[in-house]
């Protein structure tokens, strides 16, 4: 919530302040929300306080702190014009903290707003500014996947995934099956607008194929940003933040399986790059999971079950999918015995979806390939990654 107060020529009492503390998680790009109440000791401001001026504090509150708020420190930290005001900035706590905010930090800055039409500062603003804690973001998060709000899902755990801080295993399935879902959608939808063109095309319907190519390209570009986001978000802050071999699996794993959805429908040069890039999250998925997790674990099982998927129907390489999930059940069979029961439900599936796709690709290569991407749904980013 963002409140500011303001007097006409400076002063003005300082806003109310929740959950100051929570201000570490705020990153550039976040999204404040704001109410804006401007008043002089108690009473609306006059003078200077119009709907405009309302409107443009608003829009100053909305989202220019949050980019003030790395690396910026001391007075006149920036300067710009918003709806024809000039605005300056002048940090009023803790500027010694210089470059970002620290646990702690009050987060009140003072914001000085000329009227295009005055030489001088005729109104102070005193701004608090506080961001969701990384507990209500998870609470929100669940409480999103309980209404089947699947894109404010991610939003609250894309929040927590960002703050370079390795997640719990909650938060790390949270923010896979938050992800899951909206990608999911997407990709059925792909699948049956690209059946129905193709359907058209044998029919000789120009005009239909035509309106359905272009319904087809939304969807792929809908597609393309939910994949572009998480691996974002993977690279630059959950890889690097991963200390335990678990994570560092499930981790390169999600990165394989977000190229993966990319090269599905991609063409030419894109889709070889994607292939690529899915390729090598995977072997470095494969590499830590060989030596750190047991055969028989769920992430281990299930980066077996995408990665021969990854190959039967990016590489078309039906021989090399059949021995690496073959090799991943024979391998987790032996150490049944050995399996935890926390675990057991979750791996079990897994291979049974290992020699569910083992029968039909090997029993049917050309009507397998559809199939075997059902079975990939089930499990890739919910049921195989809860571990």
């Amino acid at each position: 919530m963002t409140r500011i107060h303001g007097n006409n020529g400076g002063g003005g009492h300082k806003a109310g302040r929740r959950n100051g503390n929570a201000f570490a998680n705020l990153r550039i790009g976040h999204h404040v929300r704001v109410w804006t109440d401007v008043t002089d000791r108690g009473e609306p401001a006059r003078n200077v306080i119009s709907p405009e001026w309302q409107r443009d504090a608003h829009a100053l509150a909305a989202w220019r702190p949050a980019y003030f708020l790395t690396g910026a420190r001391g007075i006149g930290a920036w300067s710009l014009g918003v709806g024809g005001w000039r605005i300056g900035v002048t940090l009023l706590e803790k500027p010694e903290q210089g470059w970002g905010w620290a646990e702690g930090c009050t987060a009140r800055v003072t914001v000085t707003i000329t009227p295009p039409e005055l030489g001088f500062c005729s109104s102070t603003l005193h701004i608090t500014m506080t961001t969701d804690s990384r507990e209500d973001s998870v609470y929100l998060a669940k409480l999103a996947e309980q209404a089947e709000r699947y894109e404010e899902m991610v939003e609250n755990m894309k929040r927590v995934a960002s703050s370079d801080q390795e997640l719990t295993v909650e938060e790390r399935n949270l923010l896979s099956v938050a992800y899951k879902n909206v990608i999911g959608a997407r990709r059925a939808s792909w699948r049956i607008v690209s059946s129905i063109e193709q359907k058209e095309e044998s029919k000789g319907n120009e005009a239909q194929v035509t309106m359905i190519k272009g319904y087809r390209e939304k969807i792929e570009a809908e597609l393309a940003k939910i994949c572009e986001d998480i691996l974002d978000v993977l690279d630059k802050h959950l890889i690097p933040s991963a200390a335990s071999g678990e994570s560092k699996v499930f981790y390169h794993k999600m990165m394989g399986d977000y190229h993966r959805y990319l090269a599905e429908f991609a063409t030419g040069d894109k889709r070889k790059q994607s292939a690529d890039k899915s390729l090598e999250a995977y072997k470095a998925a494969s590499d830590v999971a060989v030596t750190e997790l047991p055969p028989t674990h769920p992430i281990r099982l299930g980066l077996a079950l995408n990665f021969s998927v990854f190959y039967y129907e990016i590489l078309n390489s039906p021989d090399r999918a059949c021995h690496l999930a073959k090799q991943a059940f024979d391998d987790a069979i032996a150490e049944l015995d050995t399996l935890s029961e926390e675990s057991y439900k979750d791996s079990t599936l897994i291979m049974q979806l290992l020699r569910d796709n083992l029968t039909l690709w090997t029993s049917d290569m050309q009507d397998s390939a559809d199939k075997s991407g059902d079975k990939d749904d089930a499990p890739e980013a919910g049921d195989a990654d809860k571990a």
